[in-house]
């Protein structure tokens, strides 16, 4: 996993320009003026060829009008060229490249043919997002050429906006799991075919990142060395997607028989997330659980929980419901789902609010695949089979009808009725000092005595979290040994510490988590932190016209500023802030999570583009020269006036961390400055090697080596020892990706390249 990837991470994604858009109470309007008569022809031809756009003279949205967008069918079983209502994609920015209506490039369209309710889609999405990571979505009127074409769901694109609101980056690698062509027997299934990519290309398509590298390590890991499968799939997640495509028969998914619509993204956390897409067949809309068994609206109501659990093209499936606490952290998940959202009825007011919404828009829908009876019934009652044909045919389920249902089989099910554990969580400190350390305490009064319990803690929420046992021994601060108190110690290494537990019982077979919706959402504490010194922190070089060199998480060539920590502990830049701005010390705050390691780096976009993931400051760089300044509420930490810079060059301290300004560097940002060597108060002393390298690294030095750290190319710090003064250091490095990284031996530094 990564440590501290980017510490200093956009806490809260600015996404009140892309919200109103999917707003669930406001139908969006969509115009597509296609300069022609023939664009359903045009659109046909498109979707038997390479499925490719084509142009249409304007996209208007809610009065925004756009020149030369790009159009296209989309769907599988949802198409037909006989159909009136397609579902669509619309690209606004395919030909003019800067086009976005409030950050939103794609529109990604429904059309509802085997939805009677035709709220299926935007309903299991607001449920799913309080679970897992995923879409939002709403409703469209949709007018071609002039013609009400009716009402379409409006389902978030993912891409870079999704990401960004949920990630908080976008580089990551994100691959889509759908085949080329549906089938039984093969498809994105998380199968490992063996290291050739031309294995996997007919399931899985690379939408961004490295290539099918690291798809292939998951799907090696998957079914070849599941011991480390939380070192490449975020588990959790993964429990919370089959969970959801069990209780509400979600089968058009990696549940059913064809393990498609899905996508899976590798994020800061350096693992891969999954991410349930296209839900319009959600609630039993698709009836096929394998090649030879589907379910009608009766049986839909007892689909088991182990359903597909010995299938050889289901290993996702197998691999975590043949694993005990993995089985016993979905039927957990199962139960939390059902409790907060069926339970209550919560479920149903929500479809029937999203009803009314759309009312009077499906009842003028002249294209509809169903009766406005139908629609108003749905709901509740089953309707007969209509619109396209589609796969399995028959009755609709009615949403309540069906989760009535559910829940009546649930209530037959032991691990469902039985209380699991009831977790009381508490904190030695409330009040904690930032790098102290306090107790997790557990208490547990209905657990046995034979149990598991554990912690899972993170500094920043952008990581993985970090799990450890919870023990009931007395040796923990937990009290008393076996008075079903549990008790972990737990580093409070940034300003917020974000943590949640599970307990099982091994003898009733139950698990439970504390706060239920874990891991998507947890505890947290904030700590006490210091007074930030001035001479503690500092400015340490700048580029302010970045054409063409360091690039930020999105691509993007934005000015930067490096801030080094001079001393031998971390720093909080919790209350910390950037200026350039006479008059206004609190121009720009640092995310509360951000830590500066010790005589480390962190590196600021200055791109006025705080919605990036990543610190963007609010601000941008001068090249004809201005004042930056660093403050506290109650101090200025650093501040300084800088005049005409050069392109692609930066003003760096020279000695690095203390010196004056000296212009035209070559910039080194993360790293040591370059100074010239009469100033660079450094011997060089030390040597690594091989280099480039891959799985062990060896360094040696003609001084006793007594600090050594290493920095990725993003100032993450990966790896951290103390030698004790030895003068050889051999590193395994094989834990590391492919990439450039930065050694300190004592006060030298040393780039490195894994291959």
């Amino acid at each position: 996993m990564r440590i501290l990837a980017i510490l200093f991470l956009i806490l809260l994604f600015g996404s009140a320009k892309s919200q109103s858009f999917y707003d669930i109470n406001t139908v969006q309007n969509i115009s597509i003026d296609f300069g022609y008569t023939n664009w359903d022809y045009r659109l046909d031809t498109a979707k038997a060829g390479s499925e490719d756009f084509i142009v249409a003279k304007s996209c208007t949205i809610n009065g925004v009008v756009f020149d030369s967008v790009g159009v296209k069918y989309k769907g599988n079983s949802s198409y037909r060229s006989t159909n009136n209502k397609n579902p669509l994609h619309i690209e606004l920015n395919y030909v003019k490249t800067t086009q976005n209506y409030k950050g939103i490039t794609d529109i990604k369209l429904g059309n509802g043919f085997s939805d009677p309710s035709m709220i299926r889609e935007a309903l299991s999405y607001e449920i799913l997002r309080n679970y897992m990571y995923a879409s939002r979505c709403n409703f469209a009127r949709v007018n071609m050429n002039g013609t009400y074409y009716g009402v379409y769901s409006n389902a978030e694109h993912l891409g870079d906006p999704m990401l960004t609101h949920n990630f908080h980056s976008t580089h990551g690698t994100l691959v889509k799991c759908n085949p080329t062509q549906t089938s039984n027997s093969t498809g994105p299934d998380l199968r490992y075919l063996g290291t050739a990519p031309t294995s996997y290309s007919p399931y899985y398509e690379i939408k961004n990142g490295i290539g099918f590298t690291e798809l292939i390590g998951l799907c090696d890991t998957l079914n070849n060395n599941f011991s480390n499968i939380e070192k490449a799939l975020d588990i959790d997640g993964a429990i919370w997607m089959l969970a959801f495509n069990n209780l509400l028969i979600n089968l058009d998914s990696y549940s059913g028989t064809f393990r498609q619509n899905y996508y899976l993204y590798k994020s800061e956390a350096d693992r891969f997330y999954p991410i349930i897409w296209d839900l319009n067949m959600s609630f039993a809309g698709f009836p096929m659980v394998s090649a030879t068994s589907r379910l009608d609206t009766s049986t839909a109501k007892t689909f088991p929980l182990n359903s597909n659990v010995t299938s050889s093209v289901h290993p996702l499936i197998t691999k975590i419901y043949n694993y005990g606490t993995y089985r016993r952290m979905l039927q957990a998940h199962i139960k939390t789902m059902a409790q907060e959202m069926f339970a209550t009825g919560s479920y149903a007011s929500r479809g029937l609010s999203m009803q009314n919404i759309i009312d009077s828009s499906v009842n003028a829908d002249p294209y509809k695949f169903f009766t406005y009876t139908n629609f108003r019934s749905n709901l509740n009652s089953s309707v007969a089979g209509g619109g396209p044909p589609g796969p399995g045919g028959g009755a609709v389920s009615g949403i309540t009808s069906l989760m009535a249902g559910r829940l009546a089989f649930l209530n037959t099910q032991s691990w469902y009725t039985n209380a699991g554990p009831n977790i009381s969580v508490s904190l030695s400190d409330t009040n904690p000092a930032f790098l102290s350390t306090v107790t997790v305490k557990a208490t547990i009064p209905n657990i046995t005595a034979a149990n598991y319990v554990y912690l899972g803690y993170r500094d920043h929420q952008v990581k993985a979290f970090q799990k450890v046992q919870m023990f009931d021994d007395g040796a923990h601060n937990d009290g008393g040994a076996n008075d079903k108190v549990f008790g972990a110690y737990m580093p409070i290494s940034s300003a917020r510490i974000e943590y949640y537990v599970y307990a099982e019982d091994l003898v009733s077979d139950q698990g439970a988590f504390a706060p239920a919706r874990a891991e998507h959402e947890f505890f947290s504490v904030d700590a006490i932190v210091p007074q930030q010194n001035p001479g503690d922190l500092i400015i340490n070089e700048f580029v302010a016209s970045n054409l063409s060199g360091a690039r930020d998480y999105n691509g993007e060539y934005n000015d930067w500023l490096e801030i080094k920590n001079k001393t031998t502990d971390p720093i909080s830049l919790d209350g910390v802030f950037l200026t350039d701005t006479f008059g206004n010390n609190q121009k720009w705050s640092f995310p509360k999570q951000t830590v500066v390691p010790a005589q480390g780096y962190v590196l600021v976009w200055c791109d006025e583009d705080v919605e990036q993931g990543g610190l963007h400051a609010n601000f941008k760089l001068s090249a004809s020269g201005e004042r930056l300044k660093m403050t506290t509420a109650s101090a200025t930490l650093d501040s300084f006036i800088f005049g005409q810079q050069f392109s692609n060059l930066s003003s760096a301290r020279c000695i690095d961390g203390s010196g004056p300004f000296l212009n035209g560097r070559n910039p080194t940002p993360l790293q040591i400055n370059a100074c010239p060597a009469a100033s660079q108060d450094v011997q060089n002393s030390s040597s690594i090697y091989p280099n480039p390298g891959n799985e062990e690294l060896i360094i040696e030095s003609t001084s006793p080596i007594y600090a050594l750290q290493i920095v990725n190319i993003s100032g993450q710090r990966v790896k951290q020892l103390a030698p004790a003064g030895a003068l050889n250091v051999q590193l395994n490095m094989e834990d590391l990706p492919t990439g450039i990284y930065f050694i300190q031996v004592n006060q030298e530094w040393k780039k490195w390249i894994k291959q």
